[in-house]
């Protein structure tokens, strides 16, 4: 088998629908089904099971494997199942509530037979829907095609942190060390980097996938434990302290000052977003949060004199200029 479309799945049974009668349309079309379709249930409490029994009905044409865990695993330990209970020479980690482009498995299948045994890793571009309904390319000017596995990053950035963006090769996978990426809630990015150097990337420039991105206030609406930074906020100080150590793993130095410093361009970005869209806003959040941007720093001047008064400033100044900016418009 060449590909296994894995899709990680816990109670969103109405969403995963959507998704299977997506994909297994798609498959249904093909002429030529090298290409299998895995669920991946962490133990869901919801009507999953039946939605997937009866998928399964409905599209007997359709190679479809269903696995339900006997508890609850975790997001990573979910997604390393979804490779580890596959049988075929590809994964594809695509996440259950994602919209497929009409023609995206043909096309994935095409240049992964194009390219088939030259690569370990592939990048699947993708569109950004915004609550607005705005829709953006997330690589516009990326070419699809091979590239060294320590160059990718050059091209993409960290875009792959987006989940339905990857194919594994399994071999590869399965020859990594996953349990030190177990609770990250980022199995596949660890993944990817720890296998990318070992070979050559694909890139499929195709935006194929379409990510809908809810607005920050609805984001930004999930309880937020005591000791713990907001979510989106917590996982930009993750990307640049994974950023920071990427050349532990045989990363060019060059490379890794290219990515942190990208990631500091959008720090005061950040940091207004969580001011604006956070309720908590209290001396000990602030703290913590300035607390959070200090470890990651490369620019201490930078931090001092921008970010630390950003971050201290009272919310109301970042609501006024908001106002003011919306009325100038």
């Amino acid at each position: 088998m060449l590909l296994t479309i894995a899709i990680p799945t816990f109670n969103r049974s109405d969403k995963l629908l959507l998704q299977l009668e997506n994909v297994c349309s798609q498959i249904s079309l093909l002429e030529n089904k090298n290409v299998c379709l895995l669920i991946q249930d962490n133990c869901s409490t919801d009507n999953t099971e039946e939605i997937c029994s009866l998928i399964i009905e409905k599209y007997n044409s359709v190679n479809i494997s269903y696995y339900k865990n006997e508890r609850n695993l975790g997001f990573d330990r979910n997604v390393d199942l979804c490779v580890k209970n596959s049988n075929s020479d590809y994964v594809w980690t695509l996440s259950d509530d994602d919209d497929l482009k009409f023609d995206a498995i043909e096309k994935i299948i095409y240049y992964i037979d194009e390219n088939y045994g030259e690569f370990n890793f592939a990048f699947i571009n993708y569109s950004v829907r915004f609550s607005s309904g705005e829709a953006k390319v997330k690589c516009p000017n990326v070419k699809s095609g091979l590239v060294d596995g320590m160059d990718l990053l050059y091209e993409i950035e960290l875009s792959h942190s987006f989940i339905s963006s990857c194919i594994f090769e399994a071999s590869a996978w399965k020859g990594v060390n996953i349990e030190p990426h177990i609770g990250s809630l980022w199995v596949h990015l660890l993944a990817a980097r720890d296998i990318m150097p070992t070979g050559k990337s694909l890139i499929i420039s195709n935006s194929l996938i379409v990510m809908n991105m809810p607005s920050l206030q609805e984001s930004r609406k999930s309880i937020i434990k005591k000791n713990d930074l907001e979510f989106y906020t917590n996982a930009h100080i993750k990307i640049s302290a994974f950023c920071q150590n990427l050349e532990k793993y045989g990363y060019s130095k060059k490379l890794v000052n290219y990515l942190v410093d990208g990631c500091r361009k959008y720090d005061s970005n950040q940091i207004v977003n969580y001011k604006m869209t956070v309720e908590r806003n209290s001396i000990i959040d602030l703290y913590r949060l300035a607390k959070a941007y200090y470890s990651v720093q490369n620019s201490y001047i930078k931090y001092y004199f921008y970010l630390l008064p950003i971050i201290f400033l009272p919310k109301e100044c970042f609501i006024l200029a908001k106002r003011l900016k919306d009325v100038i418009k």
